[in-house]
């Protein structure tokens, strides 16, 4: 974004940029040391390498399968959770947590989870590398500081990976795709450090659509690598990991767009997770004249006055957690007010169908398509396409 300042009366006022901070070399060396390895990913003999649900599900610490006494325990920690809860709401804050470290199997065969290590997105605790693009006024950048501390700890993360990547085990990776158009989608892979949290592939898979198998070990144009417990994990020695907390960067997540890179430390929240792809798919289309907005993607099918059925796409712009798809979703018209104010008779053919959550990309057409609606000639340039599998709705609070 440009912006004008002026210097004195007697100068001329002109244009600048927000300037960035400026690159320390060994930390874009020690970064694109970390990337490379990375692209690289497992083996695909190794049991980690882009695991079934099954085996994902197989890790999980399912309520339902633990011992009596256990679930005992776990029932206990939901009281004393609600009690923490109740008091930091009190107090004008949000809890750390919203239940226990277990996953929960629905009726419904799916699974449900709590977050142990924050319950909500954290943009104030995102910082972007701005290398090779103009940086948002409105984002925090990586500063000279910041780089300098990490110089010293991006060498821990690409030794982890690839010591890991050798043994075949303790990183679980996942490759999927971001959009399903053909010629206009990404190959996001994500490497989850350790397996305390399976469910986060395990969800984050149902939110994306499938690769072809023999694009796995392809370089991704999306990667997201998170490390849960970084602190601990990695390493790192003492005076390291003070300076880190010294910091105040003990959860960071980190952008550097240009290597198409999302870097987690300290999350376990799966709305991190999901947003940090997406993100980077928002910076690759605009890259190509394209756009991307945040809103839901939805077809809606209904009559027109001459009773003739009609597709409609429905774009549903806003931020997160305003009911984009929830409220699309909840719409229901059958024997409502509405429906009898206006006179409206239930048709099963009707109704508005959810297609995608939360982010659309505007994307620049290769070849135009020429058509005839009602009597007019039209080229449509751009296609919509939606870059999510699944649906995030939030129905209660609304």
């Amino acid at each position: 974004m440009a912006i004008r300042i002026e210097a004195s009366q007697d100068d001329l006022a002109r244009p600048f940029r927000l300037n960035a901070p400026d690159v320390v070399p060994e930390f874009r060396q020690a970064l694109d040391d970390m990337v490379a390895i990375a692209r690289k990913g497992h083996r695909r003999d190794s049991e980690f390498f882009n695991p079934d649900g099954d085996w994902l599900k197989s890790r999980m610490r399912i309520f339902q399968d633990l011992p009596e006494i256990e679930q005992r325990e776990v029932l206990k920690e939901v009281e004393d959770i609600g009690r923490e809860a109740k008091a930091a709401n009190s107090q004008g804050k949000a809890a750390m947590r919203a239940g226990p470290d277990v996953v929960f199997r629905l009726d419904n065969g799916g699974m449900a989870c709590y977050s142990q290590l924050g319950v909500a997105r954290r943009p104030d605790l995102t910082r972007y590398f701005i290398e090779d693009f103009a940086g948002n006024r409105d984002s925090l950048s990586f500063s000279v500081a910041d780089q300098r501390l990490f110089v010293d700890v991006l060498p821990y993360v690409t030794r982890y990976m690839e010591a890991a990547f050798a043994e075949g085990a303790r990183i679980i990776q996942s490759d999927r795709q971001v959009c399903d158009a053909p010629g206009r989608s990404f190959h996001a892979r994500q490497l989850l450090f350790g397996d305390r949290y399976p469910q986060l592939p395990y969800l984050w898979r149902q939110l994306t659509f499938e690769l072809p198998e023999s694009e796995f070990q392809e370089s991704p144009d999306i990667l997201e690598v998170s490390v849960p417990h970084w602190l601990e994990d990695l390493g790192m020695p003492d005076d390291l990991v003070a300076r880190v907390k010294d910091a105040g960067l003990n959860q960071l997540v980190f952008r550097s767009p240009t290597r198409g890179l999302s870097f987690h430390l300290g999350f376990d929240y799966l709305g991190e997770h999901k947003m940090g792809p997406l993100s980077i798919a928002m910076f690759l289309v605009k890259q190509k004249n394209g756009l991307a907005v945040q809103a839901a993607l939805s077809m809606a099918r209904a009559k027109t006055i001459h009773g003739e059925v009609k597709n409609t796409a429905v774009v549903t712009a806003g931020p997160s957690l305003h009911g984009k798809s929830t409220l699309t979703i909840m719409m229901e018209f059958e024997d409502s007010d509405l429906a009898r104010l206006l006179g409206l008779v239930h048709d099963p053919e009707e109704g508005v169908y959810p297609m995608n959550d939360d982010i659309i990309l505007l994307h620049p057409l290769d070849e135009p398509i020429d058509t005839v609606r009602d009597g007019n000639r039209l080229r449509i340039s751009y296609g919509i396409d939606g870059t999510e599998n699944n649906l995030y709705a939030v129905p209660y609070g609304l």
